[in-house]
């Protein structure tokens, strides 16, 4: 815990002075050039889908975010993809029908621990710099799971990455049952 708040420190530090972060100019990706309420989106994000895990854990999910924004497939705001989900015949967000489980669970989304929002901001700030400078730190995924679940979508995807509890793939790299490696426990 004692690097997690170091970095952060560090993070806080460097993008409060505009100054340097990874040896980058503020002025490369510099993530206050978003605007407040996409920076916000992915924060809220970051907080209720991975605050539980490793900074790096946290970046990874901010980064699927990100590489979601990137494509055609998806709404083209960090907070378009994170909202994005399936609407009753009102219009209305269906119960645990997006793509974030936390923004149609029932429960309340505002952040309860101060410290720990302010946390998930920096990380958010953090990871939009590193993404678009340095690049992606899931190889490219557009969807997660924690590793004690197993939904039926995985089985079409390839596993591009593992960080903490989470299991990361890319959709536009398709498994079908033909190339899925099998195991054999025969030899």
């Amino acid at each position: 815990m004692t690097g997690y708040k170091t970095l952060i420190q560090f993070a806080r530090r460097t993008l409060n002075a505009g100054t340097i972060i990874l040896g980058l100019s503020s002025s490369t990706a510099y993530a206050g050039d978003w605007k407040s309420n996409e920076l916000q989106c992915l924060a809220r994000n970051i907080y209720f889908e991975s605050l539980n895990q490793s900074v790096m854990g946290q970046m990874a999910v901010a980064h699927v975010t990100l590489n979601r924004v990137k494509l055609n497939r998806y709404p083209d705001t960090i907070c378009g993809v994170i909202t994005d989900s399936r609407k009753d015949k009102n219009g209305e967000v269906r119960r645990n029908k997006c793509q974030f489980s936390w923004y149609c669970d029932g429960k309340d989304d505002t952040p309860k621990n101060r410290a720990l929002w302010k946390d998930a901001q920096t990380v958010a700030s953090v990871s939009i710099q590193i993404f678009y400078t340095y690049g992606d730190v899931t190889g490219g995924a557009t969807h997660y799971h924690a590793s004690y679940v197993s939904p039926n979508w995985s089985k079409t995807m390839e596993r591009v990455a593992r960080v903490d509890d989470h299991i990361f793939y890319d959709y536009r790299k398709k498994i079908t049952p033909q190339t899925r490696p099998q195991l054999r426990l025969d030899k």
